[in-house]
C-alpha cells in the first residue's frame, strides 16, 4: 500500500473520562455494526470527564516489555529465541484542573462536608487505597474529522506526580494508570475509530 497522509495523525483535540470501575462500555464490545465513534456518550461517561489536560502533557501510551533470551548450545551463545515474558501498558497525562474526580485520584476515598458560604471541608483519608477505574481516552485529529476512543475496562493508578502550584501555571498533577486484565483472555483494551489506517485492510 503506498503512504497515505490521511493515515498520519495529530491529536488536535480530545477528553480523559475516568468512570467507575464496572461503569458500561461506552461502545459495544466486542465491536459489532452499530459502533459509531460519533454518537453521544452516556451520561455516565460524560459525567466523568477530568476536565483540561496540559498542552504539553497529553495522554501518552506506554509499553513497557520484559523479554527472555534463550541461547543454544550450537551457537555459541547467540541469541536463538527472545520470548516476550511480560508486557505493560500504561497512559500517562497531566490534569490542569483541580476538581473533585482529580483530587479523588490523588486521594481515594476523600470526604466533603458542606461549609458556610460555599466552603467545603475536604477529610482526607489516613489509610491509601487504590480502586479499580475504567478509562475511556478521546483522540481527535480535527483535519481530518477522525476521532479514536480507546476504552479500558479496568485500569488503577501506579503513578502519581507532584500536585504543584505556582505564580505563573494552574494547578496541576501528573497521573499514570497501568492497564489490568479482569480475566487471563480478556482484552486490556479497545479501539472504536474511524481512522482510514485502521478502518482498511
Amino acid at each position: 500500500m503506498a503512504p497515505v497522509v490521511e493515515n498520519t495523525v495529530v491529536g488536535k483535540y480530545g477528553n480523559v473520562y475516568i468512570a467507575p470501575f464496572g461503569t458500561a462500555p461506552p461502545f459495544t464490545v466486542p465491536a459489532d455494526a452499530t459502533v459509531d465513534v460519533d454518537s453521544a456518550l452516556p451520561p455516565a461517561w460524560t459525567a466523568a470527564n477530568l476536565g483540561y489536560l496540559h498542552e504539553e502533557d497529553t495522554p501518552t501510551l506506554s509499553f513497557d516489555t520484559t523479554t527472555e533470551r534463550v541461547s543454544a548450545w550450537q551457537l555459541q551463545g547467540a541469541t536463538l529465541r527472545s520470548l516476550l515474558t511480560m508486557k505493560v501498558r500504561s497512559i500517562q497525562f497531566t490534569c490542569r484542573e483541580f476538581n473533585r474526580k482529580v483530587w479523588n485520584l490523588v486521594e481515594p476515598g476523600t470526604t466533603y462536608t458542606p461549609g458556610a458560604n460555599g466552603t467545603v471541608t475536604a477529610t482526607i483519608p489516613a489509610t491509601a487505597s487504590n480502586p479499580p477505574k475504567a478509562g475511556l481516552f478521546e483522540i481527535q485529529d480535527l483535519d481530518f474529522g477522525v476521532k479514536l476512543l480507546v476504552y479500558v475496562p479496568r485500569l488503577t493508578v501506579s503513578e502519581l506526580g507532584d500536585l504543584q502550584f505556582n505564580n505563573s501555571d494552574t494547578a496541576n498533577t501528573q497521573i499514570t494508570f497501568e492497564f489490568e486484565q479482569e480475566t487471563d483472555t480478556a482484552p486490556p483494551y479497545y479501539i472504536a475509530t474511524n481512522h482510514p489506517g485502521l478502518v482498511n485492510a
